[in-house]
């Protein structure tokens, strides 16, 4: 099976594949396209085969393949951020945080320290200042993110310890409060084969991921880590 994965890998991670594909994205006319939520995916794809290559080099051609559309991408989400006012906060694709989210952690296995840079003061412009995450209003009802959760998992990467506690402390209510068991009580999926209802099965992983992201985000000995 192994085998098998990796001749499935060595035949679409080819130099020639993935040039096809930065020539696509760098026409004009797709200057927008997958904005910002496979960019973000495509940067966290380069960062895994960065990782594993980091463990087992005989794969770094994977990595080698990918890293020219990594780049043109991570560029062009480095100027659609510096030109963003405001960030999307919705709970699906559009999510600026999400794709933050990705972005650095691209940017971080990369060492690519600008890009990190730039993504770290972007979250601080559009988030810093955020009190009282609207939990009530989760999830809407094709939601696959939740919108406070990832922007807090996005803050926890940006942050010291002790200034993602003070920050979480105004920004979401205590785990043990009746207002944010709406954050882990899981919802009803009345139709799993509808592909935007069933996005609902989506959001309780992303909320896990979230959760656990965030508590280990938390100062040691922090009451809502001992909770």
């Amino acid at each position: 099976e192994q085998m098998e994965i990796r001749r499935q890998l060595d035949a679409h991670f080819t130099v020639e594949r993935l040039q096809k594909e930065k020539s696509f994205f760098a026409l004009e006319r797709n200057r927008t396209f997958e904005r910002p939520y496979g960019i973000g995916w495509l940067l966290r794809l380069t960062a895994e085969l960065h990782s594993y290559a980091e463990l087992d080099p005989s794969t770094r051609r994977w990595e080698d393949s990918v890293a020219p559309l990594a780049q043109l991408l991570g560029e062009r989400f480095s100027t659609y951020l510096s030109r963003l006012s405001v960030p999307v906060r919705v709970g699906t694709h559009d999510n600026t945080a999400y794709a933050m989210i990705h972005a650095i952690d691209y940017a971080s296995v990369v060492k690519n320290e600008s890009f990190r840079m730039l993504l770290i003061q972007r979250a601080k412009d559009f988030y810093l200042a955020d009190r009282a995450c609207p939990v009530p209003y989760e999830p809407s009802g094709e939601d696959f993110i939740s919108p406070c959760l990832v922007e807090a998992d996005l803050m926890r990467r940006v942050l010291s310890p002790s200034e993602f506690a003070h920050w979480l402390g105004v920004f979401l209510p205590r785990s043990d409060t009746p207002e944010f068991a709406r954050l882990r009580t899981p919802i009803a999926v009345r139709d799993r084969h509808d592909p935007r209802i069933g996005h609902l099965i989506g959001l309780s992983f992303q909320r896990a991921a979230a959760l656990h992201g965030i508590a280990r985000s938390l100062p040691k000995g922090h009451p809502e880590v001992e909770s």
